[in-house]
């Protein structure tokens, strides 16, 4: 497989052959120094390719109009940068709880290789949140293409059971709110399962209201949207 490799401050950084240049220092800058030093090294780009989903590819961000998001943001007590293949562990942990079984860490890791290279074409993210005084994992969230699209895409958020009830994911979907504002952006969404009452709450007090229904295999999902500012 052709590969185009970067030379980086902290080392290098392999890549598909065949992205923009523009998109390739835009990979680089991720890596490099102002997002944090988050390596896409060659495996990372391998598991894309054997991994990713069958979908229609996202339109790319450089073709948008808006600006990329802000990948480290901060928050009163929370801090969120991009995701590292070291975060597998506890994003693992963070499936364990959900009812649908537990992937593993091997799947955490293509997953976060996977969203690396979705974050490298659209722009977006979902950030790892950690609490600043701890130091610890708390869960997710930022903004995802989803069900929707690139120019007017979800607000995503999940958290550990034992982070809920302390107002975390507010506090941090404000801030990807915020993030979302300064892209340029002019609405997002939100898709909720209809059982998840404390979604809805937070959702609420971030100014989202409901708009329409859909039924999956998962159930009933709510979608919400958000004019921006």
């Amino acid at each position: 497989m052709c590969r185009t490799r970067l030379r980086l401050s902290h080392g290098e950084a392999i890549y598909p052959a065949g992205l923009p240049v523009r998109l390739l220092k835009r990979a680089a800058e991720i890596g490099d120094g102002r997002y944090g030093r988050l390596r896409l090294q060659a495996d990372a780009a391998l598991m894309v390719r054997k991994h990713r989903p069958s979908r229609p590819a996202a339109q790319n961000w450089t073709m948008t109009g808006y600006e990329p998001m802000a990948f480290h943001l901060e928050t009163e007590r929370l801090s969120m940068r991009p995701f590292a293949v070291s975060d597998a562990d506890e994003l693992s942990a963070l499936w364990s709880e959900r009812d649908t079984g537990t992937p593993g860490v091997e799947r955490a890791r293509e997953f976060i290789a996977e969203r690396l290279a979705r974050t490298a074409e659209t722009g977006l993210a979902a950030l790892p949140i950690r609490r600043r005084d701890e130091g610890d994992f708390i869960g997710y969230c930022g903004l995802v293409v989803g069900r929707s699209t690139v120019e007017e895409p979800e607000i995503a958020y999940e958290l550990l059971r034992r982070a809920h009830g302390r107002g975390y994911a507010t506090e941090a979907a404000r801030a990807v709110l915020d993030a979302a504002i300064a892209t340029g952006r002019k609405r997002l969404w939100a898709t909720v399962g209809a059982w998840n009452t404390p979604s809805f709450r937070v959702l609420e007090k971030l100014g989202f209201e409901r708009d329409h229904v859909s039924t999956e295999d998962v159930g009933e999902v709510v979608w919400l949207t958000r004019s921006l500012p």
